[in-house]
């Protein structure tokens, strides 16, 4: 018969190589599946929060309408070129936190290679004699 300290250590074992080193080995994919995908997710949220706020889609809406009312020649031609000025610079903000975004990404992307990496070079360097 078996005691019941070897079906602990049994289920310790188990537990150790089944649950802790499955999960360890998990990391990775989830990493680069499920965990990109989450922030994907958020990074499109992000993205379209920041051009509601400036309201860049708002601007470019109303780029034709005359500002303040103004129905002549001038004041329509006036609302244009600025309504032109503030869109470029809308833009401008939009590209770059577009391009900000975008860089968040390729770095987890990227992060786990990197860490791996480094710990490779620095453990090489421990185990030469």
């Amino acid at each position: 018969m078996y005691s019941s300290s070897s079906s602990s250590v049994v289920s310790l074992a188990k537990f150790a190589f089944g649950e802790v080193l499955g999960e360890f080995f998990f990391i990775p994919v989830w990493w680069y599946s499920r965990g990109f995908l989450r922030l994907s997710r958020h990074l499109g949220r992000a993205g379209r929060e920041f051009e509601k706020s400036i309201g860049f889609r708002f601007w470019l809406r109303t780029i034709g309408k005359p500002m303040y009312g103004q129905r002549d020649v001038a004041g329509k031609i006036i609302s244009f070129l600025m309504r032109l000025v503030v869109l470029a610079a809308k833009f401008f903000a939009l590209a770059g936190y577009a391009v900000f975004l975008i860089v968040l990404a390729l770095l987890w992307l990227a992060a786990p290679l990197v860490i791996i990496w480094q710990l490779v070079k620095n453990l090489t360097g421990l185990l030469v004699f």
